[in-house]
């Protein structure tokens, strides 16, 4: 019997091996194409060179506090040469300008414990230039100025350039010998209380009625109020607070002053300023001269020479610095400038009003 070609031998009926699977086609990689770049923005260069300019200003700001720093060290007093000489002596000059507060006395504290600490600083001129200020501060300094005298056994003068008045002279009035030109203002011994009252424009123009309560004990508790008149009681009250004042401001002036006793001062604590010649003639000055003239008789005084003159500044700070005003400084004369700051704050101030 003929053998089936599709068996095997040996093994009956077996069918052949299946096909070998075909390969699964590969799948296509996908090609990464980077995102089209963006149009620029209209104004991009420009937001970089401000961007630029920025960064430029900052760095050099921090650069230049930096070095102010480390050459004067934190909140240290500046030295400016106002004339040459040797450093083994000096003499320095302290500015009293601009309207008398609480800050101005702390800044001239600190420049008469910087003269006070220097050995090398024989004798202090302050600078006058002001209208004077509040009260406190005034006295304040005065007392830093005797302070020095007795502590330190130094010499101090004072100067008057344009305006030594109110609060001014009272500080000053401690000094050995205060000097004047001719054509100065001094004086103005007398104290001031000023308040603004706005009830009636807040009545008629705004239609608002303002009302303050009081505890039944502290009558006198919104006296100087900016929102009500002053009372009979109130007037006598500030006018009796202002009489003490005056009366200190009298003493001050007649301790610190060698040739005048309290009965002569009172004459002359009207209010009234006087120019060089005539505050000479009354005592309240002791020469006519110039700044360099009260250097020059300090100089001879001591018996120094050739001692360089130094003036006192606070160093400027990062603000100024940015805004260029590092050498900029207010009027010491716009009384109605630094009024203006201080609208709404009644006190009682050693303070001259003109201009």
């Amino acid at each position: 019997m003929e053998q089936d070609s599709n068996q095997t031998e040996g093994f009956p009926n077996v069918p052949p091996p299946p096909p070998p699977p075909r390969p699964l086609a590969a799948k296509p990689v996908p090609v990464y194409l980077p995102p089209s770049e963006p149009q620029k923005r209209k104004g991009s260069f420009i937001g970089g060179l401000l961007r630029y300019i920025f960064m430029l200003v900052f760095l050099l700001s921090i650069l230049m506090n930096f070095y102010l720093f480390m050459l004067f060290g934190a909140g240290e007093i500046m030295e400016r040469e106002y004339r040459p000489g040797s450093r083994e002596q000096k003499i320095a000059l302290i500015d009293l300008q601009g309207m008398i507060t609480l800050d101005s006395a702390y800044d001239f504290r600190k420049m008469l414990n910087k003269a006070a600490s220097d050995d090398a600083v024989k004798g202090v001129v302050i600078v006058v230039n002001c209208p004077g200020g509040y009260v406190a501060p005034s006295n304040m300094m005065n007392k830093y100025v005797r302070d020095f005298k007795e502590q330190t056994g130094k010499k101090i003068y004072s100067a008057t350039e344009m305006l030594n008045a109110s609060g001014a002279y009272w500080t000053t009035s401690g000094t050995d010998k205060i000097f004047a030109q001719e054509n100065s203002i001094v004086g103005s011994i007398g104290v001031l209380y000023q308040s603004f009252v706005v009830q009636k424009l807040m009545e008629e123009k705004l239609g608002v009625m303002p009302i303050v309560r009081k505890s039944s004990k502290s009558p006198f508790k919104d006296t100087g109020s900016m929102f009500r008149m002053p009372t009979e009681t109130d007037e006598a009250e500030i006018k009796r607070k202002l009489d003490t004042v005056h009366e200190r401001f009298v003493a001050v002036v007649s301790e610190g002053r060698a040739g005048l006793t309290a009965e002569e001062v009172w004459p002359l604590a009207t209010g009234e300023v006087f120019d060089g010649q005539e505050a000479l003639e009354k005592k309240l000055i002791d020469e006519i001269g110039f700044l360099d003239d009260a250097i020059n008789d300090m100089i001879d005084v001591l018996d120094l020479t050739n001692p360089q003159v130094v003036r006192y500044a606070q160093p400027p700070s990062l603000k100024e610095m940015l805004s260029a005003k590092a050498q900029a400084s207010e009027n010491p004369l716009d009384i109605e400038g630094q009024l203006a700051k201080l609208a709404g704050m009644p006190r009682i101030q050693a303070l001259w009003m003109g201009n």
